[in-house]
């Protein structure tokens, strides 16, 4: 027979008594809610420092991740800008033994020195620049640059003033994209109309992928691959910078003839002789004017979303 426990009141005096297994099985049901209800807390405070372990772990490594893009961007930059560097001296120093040839008359040995140390294909003479040597000598390089990467450079060239160096560049660096991205023909039309300079590059390739404009002409973006280690996205960039310093606007979008389409405007004008926009006034106009800023493209629609790789 289970002996019987006492049940005792406030007083002290004896009201009943349980039999002792009634108490025991009392106790372990205690037991077992209060551990039940332990286990809960514990099982959710696990889950909880697991979910922002994970979110922490996460986090880290995203940062991880962006740091390391950042060190392997900076070591790109740094091997381009050794590249341009050493490029840059040995160009001046090219230029200067071209010039000292010229200078004394010696236009023969200065072409042979050209040939020996660059490879050079002579191109047709472009009748659209006529008046213009620099303009028609940078056509006609570009016509030759062109033709081995297997493509045909049209051209229609109607200005009155003298087309400089910054609107050079851009047209260059607009054709020579065109060229490297696959296009079989590339058209090249400069217009000038009241003092500025409409100029359009359009080709046949693959064209561009317009959801890319906004990031398109900044340095170091591009969709071809960087096989020489130094560095590509460059000459996009430099088309921005020549345009914003001219107070201009450049469009992006897809040409008539299948591709990609370039058009620009920049105001004519030789800086040398103060006749032109320094780059001040021309970032003060351009904001103010609502049509670009820093270089900003504005991209025209097109008439589709190519897949190519236009970039410098």
């Amino acid at each position: 027979m289970r002996a019987k426990i006492p049940v005792t009141d406030e007083s002290g005096e004896v009201i009943g008594a349980v039999s002792a297994g009634m108490f025991e099985s009392r106790m372990t049901e205690d037991v077992e809610e209060a551990l039940g209800t332990l286990l809960s807390w514990t099982a959710g405070a696990l889950l909880v420092g697991l979910v922002i372990s994970s979110f922490v772990t996460a986090s880290i490594r995203r940062r991880l991740q962006l740091h390391d893009e950042a060190a392997r961007e900076m070591e790109r930059l740094e091997r381009t800008s050794a590249a341009l560097r050493e490029q840059a001296h040995e160009f001046s120093t090219r230029l200067h033994v071209v010039r000292g040839l010229v200078a004394h008359g010696e236009a023969a040995e200065a072409l042979d020195y050209i040939d020996s140390a660059v490879s050079v294909t002579q191109a047709a003479a472009d009748e659209t620049a006529a008046g213009q040597p620099v303009l028609r000598a940078t056509l006609e390089a570009l016509r030759a640059e062109l033709d081995v990467l297997g493509a045909a450079l049209e051209t229609s060239v109607e200005v009155a003033s003298r087309v400089d160096e910054p609107v050079l560049l851009v047209l260059a660096n607009l054709c020579r994209n065109a060229g490297e991205a696959g296009a079989a023909r590339v058209r090249c039309v400069l217009r000038e109309v009241d003092g500025v300079f409409h100029g359009e590059v359009s080709d046949d390739g693959e064209g561009v992928d317009l959801r890319n404009r906004d990031s398109l002409f900044a340095r170091g973006f591009s969709s071809k691959p960087d096989r020489s280690g130094t560095g590509r996205g460059i000459g996009l960039a430099m088309v921005r910078r020549a345009v914003a310093e001219r107070g201009g606007t450049i469009e992006v979008g897809t040409s008539a003839l299948g591709g990609a389409r370039f058009a620009f405007g920049m105001r004519a004008g030789d800086p040398e002789r103060g006749d032109g926009v320094c780059e001040g006034e021309a970032r003060e106009a351009a904001v103010h004017s609502g049509r670009v800023h820093s270089g900003r493209v504005r991209g025209d629609g097109g008439r589709g979303e190519g897949e190519g790789g236009h970039d410098g």
